[in-house]
Parts: structure tokens; C-alpha cells; sequence
């Protein structure tokens, strides 16, 4: 017995229970992954990671992919958690706390997603760069680390610029779930 009988056996209704569309999960999980592998192509040694974790507290590849895992998993269930907990209909209008932090928690999440995606494309550049692998790549990596090295400033005002963005998200996101998931209607 498959999981769609066992489904239809329950009388499951996703639009109750609060599932999270499991693409985005998905998606989630292969960015992460995406950032890893291009880490690790731009740099095997983790010599030019900027990564506050191998910079500061000297991670080495082992602890920097447990922390990763770790971190996917918590975002995801958090994730999940605040959307069901947002769209619940028992959901206390007055709990400014918890309304706040399940914002939050999409806001994280969007950003996380957003940031890997970012980040695998940079080190993708920089990979690169620093094998100086002839091509279209390359003169695009050569332009990129042209601007990062011009105005360091700029790689952190990308960094805002995809927050701003997670937030932008975030906010349609919530916008999409109280339009699909609208408890006010009679029985």
C-alpha cells in the first residue's frame, strides 16, 4: 500500500494539515548541496573560504557538512512548522509572538535558499578564475572578481540586496498562503 492510499484511507485534506509544497524543499536541499560541491571545486583546501566558520573557528570539511546538515534540517522543519502554524485556522490572532517568528522563519528560509544559489554561482565563478579555465566563464569570472576586489563593499550589498529579496518573497509567500488557505468561509 502506497503513501497516496494510505492518504485517501485518513481522509487527509493537505489544505488543512499545512503541508509545504515539497519542490521547494527540494529545490532548498539541491541549492545547498549545489553550494557545497562548487565550494569544494573552488576550493578543495577551503583556502579561500570565506565562510565565517572555516575562517574563524577553522572548520575543516567534516564540520563545515555537519553544521550544513544540521542547519537544512532545522530550516526545513521551522520552515514547515511556521507555515502550518500560519495557516491553521485555530492560528490566535493575538500571539504577536509567534506570528513574528514564523515570519521570521520564512524570511530565514527564503534567505537561505536565495544565499546558497548565490553562493554556488560565485564560487563557480571563482572556480574559474583560480584554474583560469579558458572560455566565456572565464572572462565573466574575470569581471566578477574585478568588482569584488574594486569594491569590496559590493559582495555585502549583494548579501542585502538578497535579504531584501527573501523579504519581498517572504511577504507574497504569506500573501499566497492567506488567499489559498482562507478559513472564513461556512459550513
Amino acid at each position: 500500500m502506497g503513501i497516496p492510499q494510505i492518504l485517501k484511507q485518513n481522509k487527509i485534506n493537505f489544505n488543512q494539515i499545512g503541508l509545504v509544497p515539497i519542490w521547494l524543499i527540494i529545490l532548498y536541499i539541491i541549492g545547498v548541496i549545489l553550494d557545497a560541491f562548487t565550494t569544494y571545486l573552488a576550493t578543495p583546501d577551503l583556502k579561500y573560504e570565506d565562510n565565517f566558520l572555516v575562517k574563524d573557528l577553522k572548520l575543516s570539511w567534516f564540520g563545515l557538512i555537519t553544521i550544513g546538515i544540521i542547519t537544512v534540517i532545522l530550516i526545513s522543519i521551522y520552515f514547515m512548522s511556521s507555515i502550518k502554524y500560519l495557516k491553521s485556522p485555530y492560528i490566535k490572532k493575538n500571539n504577536l509572538i509567534k506570528c513574528g517568528l514564523s515570519y521570521l522563519i520564512i524570511i530565514v528560509f527564503f534567505y537561505h535558499f536565495l544565499y546558497s544559489y548565490f553562493i554556488s554561482i560565485n564560487n563557480s565563478l571563482s572556480y574559474f578564475y583560480l584554474r583560469k579555465i579558458p572560455g566565456v566563464f572565464f572572462n565573466i569570472s574575470e569581471y566578477y572578481i574585478s568588482l569584488i576586489k574594486c569594491i569590496p563593499k559590493y559582495y555585502y550589498l549583494l548579501k542585502i540586496y538578497i535579504a531584501l529579496v527573501s523579504i519581498n518573497i517572504s511577504i507574497d509567500f504569506i500573501r499566497i498562503l492567506k488567499k489559498t488557505f482562507s478559513y472564513d468561509y461556512k459550513l
